[in-house]
């Protein structure tokens, strides 16, 4: 196994370069991902006002087009040198999970159309937390209740915003079940999956992810992500819609470098198919394989 994993991952050293997030995203797609967040920050402000907006399909179609074209889409929710203000986050996650969202919509076969909805749903989905007081939208641990009860109203408040501008239905329902669970553990309706509309799973699930990478300001552990992913959201998610990410995903972090908790820097070049490990090679040119070596995890990722 080990020779044949020491040829592949030569071979693929001189056809792809170790994933860089510079190399992902270039300067000028960062420009036009900024210039694409100001028109969105505008959209959510003319909404606020009660003015119905175009501007809306026009920044969806964008994305979608993103999504489809870009193969590397995902670098752009990746980024940790955005702005930290309430409003600012807000934007950034609302761009985030409607690319992601696009990106799991295209994996499992939907129409151009229906990605389109699917795309528009995304970037509304937490707009009612326009409404809401900073310290109450930027965190989902309460100590009090009426707390919570406030951050879980952003749900309703966002369906008071959108209801007027005549959307199509499903972007209403996402808005509305974007929080709505498999188990039905979820708010505000404490439904499960079969009466959960499909889109609005897709986009609980993004909603999820891009939480887990945004976390913290450090450069997301995708291999932590993963696993907290599949075992979290194995009650809350529809297996499919984890399933045809985790491949994505799985194909995204092929070739990635990582820290390990030895300290060591290492290059990830296989992934069991059908259980969560991997094998990494060292600077060294060690081949570890983490299925058999407890004593050695994946601390951190470089990108």
């Amino acid at each position: 196994l080990f020779d044949n994993l020491n040829k592949s991952s030569e071979e693929a050293a001189t056809e792809k370069s170790p994933i860089v997030l510079s190399s992902i995203v270039s300067e000028k797609s960062l420009q036009q991902y900024e210039n694409i967040t100001h028109r969105i920050s505008q959209v959510f402000a003319d909404i606020q006002k009660g003015n119905s907006t175009d501007a809306l399909m026009t920044i969806a179609n964008i994305i979608c087009q993103y999504v489809t074209t870009t193969p590397c889409v995902m670098g752009y929710t990746l980024r940790q040198d955005l702005k930290n203000t309430h409003h600012e986050k807000l934007i950034n996650h609302s761009m985030s999970v409607a690319i992601i969202s696009g990106k799991i919509a295209k994996l499992l076969g939907y129409s151009s159309d229906k990605l389109q909805i699917i795309v528009l749903g995304a970037l509304l989905h937490d707009i009612g937390k326009t409404k809401l007081p900073d310290h109450i939208a930027n965190t989902t641990s309460f100590i009090r209740p009426e707390d919570e009860k406030l951050y879980q109203s952003h749900v309703h408040v966002g369906y008071d915003l959108i209801k007027s501008l005549n959307l199509p239905r499903e972007v209403t329902l996402i808005v509305v079940q974007h929080h709505e669970y498999h188990d039905g553990s979820g708010f505000p309706l404490h439904i499960k999956t079969e009466k959960i509309h499909p889109y609005a799973q897709i986009v609980a699930f993004a909603d999820m992810f891009d939480g887990l990478v945004h976390e913290n300001s450090e450069l997301p552990n995708f291999f932590d992500i993963r696993s907290r992913l599949i075992t979290n959201g194995a009650n809350k998610i529809s297996p499919p819609i984890i399933d045809v990410f985790d491949r994505y995903l799985n194909d995204f972090i092929f070739n990635i470098n990582v820290e390990l908790s030895d300290g060591r820097t290492a290059e990830v070049i296989y992934t069991h198919p059908s259980y969560m490990s991997f094998v990494v090679r060292t600077t060294d040119g060690d081949f570890i394989d983490l299925s058999k070596d407890k004593t050695v995890f994946i601390k951190k990722t470089f990108l």
